[in-house]
């Protein structure tokens, strides 16, 4: 895998598309190269840009219920766990770099059982390169240190739900500026398994946004 983010020789690295339809897409998804030759490279603005034969992409992908959000995860068990729930739902799964391990790791693709290859993965390079693919989606972060319990939100089609890395969290300052909900626990607890509180949240999620499915 390559992120087309990572050959654009744009100073924020990103690039968004606007297919005819009009929708907006950020090209932070992964591209698969189809070709083992050595591909033509040019140097333009400090980046390397590269020729590589590309298989066809859509770039109108109908939008999944939800968009579960991994933002610097670092245990590739819950990872392989996330995507696995990502997929029983029909939700698309984020992964924002840097990351404690590698995705190629067999730990992951253990976890994710042979679904892995399934599930409708995007990696985002860093931090900066999500929040431009976010900026005009309603977004939900969650924290220990959020105010208000999930269970009090209104969640819609299309929605993007945050989770922290497993030792620390979400950093303080995105809590402070976008605010965070919580998932109710004694506090004998300091936290749940990361994997646990995506599908707590997950699933009440599509609860709100799909009750035919839950009758």
């Amino acid at each position: 895998r390559t992120w087309l983010t990572n050959t654009l020789p744009f100073s924020d690295r990103s690039l968004t598309l606007q297919p005819s339809t009009g929708r907006t897409m950020s090209c932070a998804f992964p591209i698969l190269r189809v070709s083992s030759a050595k591909p033509a490279s040019r140097r333009s603005s400090g980046f390397v840009m590269r020729a590589h034969p590309l298989r066809s992409y859509p770039l109108t992908r109908p939008e999944p219920p939800l968009h579960v959000v991994l933002y610097n995860p670092e245990i590739p068990p819950n990872t392989g766990n996330v995507g696995r729930l990502c997929l029983g739902v029909g939700a698309a799964m984020h992964v924002v770099h840097p990351i404690g391990f590698s995705m190629g790791e067999k730990a992951v693709r253990r976890a994710g059982l042979d679904y892995w290859k399934h599930v409708d993965l995007r990696e985002h390079q860093d931090g900066n390169a999500f929040w431009t693919w976010a900026a005009h989606r309603r977004v939900h972060l969650f924290s220990t240190k959020g105010g208000t319990p999930y269970t009090q939100a209104r969640f819609e089609h299309g929605d993007v739900l945050v989770f922290g890395c497993e030792t620390k969290g979400l950093p303080s300052e995105l809590v402070k500026r976008h605010g965070a909900l919580r998932i109710p626990i004694r506090p004998q607890v300091r936290s749940l398994n990361l994997s646990n509180a995506v599908a707590i949240v997950t699933y009440a999620a599509i609860a709100s946004i799909s009750p035919p499915d839950f009758t």
